[in-house]
């Protein structure tokens, strides 16, 4: 995505302001704000955890979120490929709510279904479901790599 100017600027403010809270709750500052004709990314982080958020009309599913584990100060790249011995660092929001589905019965439905989450809901997901994570404890991320590698296909490598 280039650096240009935003074309995505009513998401963006939209974004802005569910996630100021949020923001303000776990320390997380603005890193990169991109858009391109495809959508928008924005990235914060703080100094042990960050969170990418992702809106793309083409997709029609509305916002979506990845949390990650900084390593050396920098939120973690999507793996290449993912196989059985692959070690995940960042996770779909989607993943860590299914597993904590009880702490959000609210958006159990939509969750459960996949549908289009609004720029609040996500906030609202993040702040009620990764708190951990944004305090430096990712035990969490053994079952969401249980959960990622159980997708995989059975013939897959690994």
């Amino acid at each position: 995505m280039s650096k240009k100017a935003n074309s995505f600027s009513e998401q963006s403010r939209e974004l802005h302001l569910a996630i100021k809270d949020v923001a303000e709750l776990f320390g997380l500052s603005v890193i990169n704000e991109e858009s391109d004709v495809y959508g928008l990314e924005l990235l914060l982080q703080n100094s042990v955890a960050g969170v990418k958020f992702e809106f793309s009309p083409q997709d029609q599913s509305g916002w979506r979120a990845i949390v990650g584990q900084l390593s050396n100060g920098q939120f973690p790249k999507h793996p290449i490929r993912i196989d059985r011995q692959s070690v995940l660092h960042r996770f779909d929001l989607r993943d860590v709510a299914t597993l904590r589905i009880e702490l959000i019965p609210e958006l159990a439905g939509k969750i459960r279904d996949l549908a289009p989450l609004s720029a609040r809901e996500v906030s609202h997901v993040l702040q009620t479901c990764c708190a951990d994570m944004f305090k430096g404890d990712f035990s969490l991320f053994a079952r969401l790599q249980e959960r990622v590698i159980s997708r995989l296909p059975t013939s897959a490598p690994g």
